[in-house]
């Protein structure tokens, strides 16, 4: 990693003002910005499910039984036995934690480490920020989302177990994200699939994050914790760019920092050959190979 490395940084547990966590809600308890999911949130996270189409059959059923009965281990249906995880002739996934219902978080939560690892969570209200667009190593697909409001830890990774043109996804809407939370060597992600993956409708894209000169020399030598920018939709100051040593990336003039296609590509956009670029914004990345910015649009290069 050019100049440094991207350390996670230590966690805070405390879901403070402007990087706070999910608020509970009726019949959950809460804790450091976390939601515990209750009687009443385990009802209306089945009834989601049914009203969006995870969950196929029987919501006549889990209606009628007031949406008790939550199955976390398959999309094939309602199961209204005693002991839950499994209705018959369902398709299991291999994603959850078995009949548990998911823990319901956000993603400032998740990012500054409240959230344990392999924890089976529920993200409701968070925006595409990006396309789905191949995973490292071309396996399945990855997108990134971020809660509305922006800002320092805002931003995550999804992981999608699936190719990209399979993954109902697209930057603005409105998701709620049923996930195995892993850490990859960098960060945190979200691990799902398809079936897990519910509509909300067109949401509103965050405000980009002002990174300044300070900040990235800072994170390029070490002194300064990457966590908070990880999937974060940034703007940076103008920069002269570069061709890098590797295809689709160019090299910034500052801090190490490339330009990524791999958002332009994935709409059929090419880079632009190296040039002055009045501004520089996009989905902050973190790589093996240093820091990256990918930009959705060549709107976000100033052009």
């Amino acid at each position: 990693m050019a100049g440094g490395s991207a350390s996670m940084g230590s966690a805070s547990s405390t879901g403070s003002s402007g990087t706070a966590g999910a608020s509970g809600s009726a019949g959950s308890s809460t804790s450091s910005g976390t939601t515990t999911l209750g009687p009443e949130s385990t009802q209306t996270t089945c009834e989601t499910m049914c009203e969006t189409g995870i969950i196929e059959s029987g919501c006549d059923e889990a209606e009628a039984d007031g949406f008790d009965g939550f199955d976390g281990a398959t999309t094939g249906g309602y199961d209204d036995s005693d002991e839950g995880g499994g209705s018959a002739g369902g398709e299991d996934t291999g994603i959850g934690m078995g009949g548990d219902p998911p823990l319901v978080s956000s993603v400032f939560a998740i990012q500054q480490g409240v959230v344990r690892q392999g924890t089976w969570v529920s993200v409701p209200g968070v925006v595409a920020t990006s396309p789905p667009v191949p995973g490292p190593n071309g396996i399945g697909s990855m997108f990134t989302v971020s809660d509305p409001s922006g800002g320092p830890y805002s931003g995550i990774t999804v992981r999608v177990d699936a190719e990209p043109s399979e993954v109902p996804v697209e930057p603005g809407l409105m998701l709620t994200i049923f996930a195995d939370l892993e850490a990859s060597k960098l960060t945190n992600q979200l691990a799902t699939n398809p079936y897990w993956i519910a509509d909300e409708g067109q949401g509103v894209q965050p405000p980009p994050l002002e990174l300044d000169l300070e900040i990235l020399q800072g994170i390029a030598e070490g002194t300064v914790d990457v966590q908070p920018y990880d999937s974060v939709l940034v703007s940076l100051p103008a920069s002269t760019a570069q061709d890098a040593d590797c295809d689709g990336e160019l090299q910034l003039a500052y801090a190490g920092l490339r330009v990524d296609d791999r958002f332009l590509r994935a709409v059929g956009i090419d880079l632009p050959d190296a040039a002055m670029f009045d501004e520089v914004g996009g989905t902050f990345l973190l790589t093996l190979n240093g820091f990256e910015v990918a930009p959705r649009t060549l709107a976000e290069l100033g052009l």
